[in-house]
């Protein structure tokens, strides 16, 4: 995780500044593959243990169709604010024709998530196996529109799955990887939100 937050800093200071955009095809396992090299990379040792991390297969490139543990931050909540309506929704459905966020707007990158794990298809929510190949973390979808059957919580350090027990890593904006316990990456605060006030609007209890 600490080598996937190096290369999305490298990207962004070769892109003014920008993450990876959101899109539908080159997404940013393509787009920061230059920078981290093997996509071995996008996995996480704990995750194989439960069986191979789910991706989207049908994808135009290699790095978008390799197995993967993480997703990217969707950075919505900032968007919904930013932009005007209809970019908003082009922004959503990944046609959004201009560059991704901007690293400066970022107030709190040491308490601002960026990469963190997501749930394998073992773990996924019945009816929501999208949940086992998302490339962005968005506040939008899934259960109770707070992608909370979507994060892997407790995948690390805990003797029983599924108790809420155990933690999850998550890379910051600030280029820190941290263990956070169950759920703590979205309460009190959601630290995937940009402002306070949306750190507590979308603060939810994880499932």
């Amino acid at each position: 995780m600490k080598q996937l937050e190096l290369a999305v800093k490298l990207y962004a200071d070769d892109n003014d500044g920008f993450y990876p955009p959101r899109t539908n095809s080159y997404r940013w396992p393509t787009l920061l593959q230059e920078y981290y090299h093997t996509t071995n990379l996008l996995l996480c040792p704990t995750d194989l243990q439960r069986g191979v991390p789910q991706t989207q297969t049908a994808s135009v490139s290699i790095p978008d169709r390799a197995a993967r543990s993480y997703f990217i931050n969707g950075w919505n909540d900032y968007f919904l604010g930013a932009l005007p309506p209809a970019d908003f929704a082009s922004f959503m459905s990944g046609s959004y024709p201009r560059a991704g966020m901007k690293e400066s707007v970022v107030i709190k990158p040491s308490d601002t998530i960026i990469f963190g794990e997501k749930k394998n298809l073992a773990q996924a929510t019945a009816g929501d196996l999208q949940g086992a190949t998302d490339y962005f973390m968005d506040m939008f979808e899934g259960q109770g529109g707070n992608d909370a059957d979507r994060i892997e919580h407790g995948c690390h350090s805990a003797m029983r799955k599924g108790n809420r027990a155990g933690g999850s890593n998550f890379a910051f904006v600030d280029g820190s990887a941290r263990f956070l316990k169950y759920g703590h990456s979205t309460w009190p605060l959601n630290m995937w939100a940009v402002t306070d006030a949306d750190r507590l609007s979308y603060a939810f209890i994880a499932p």
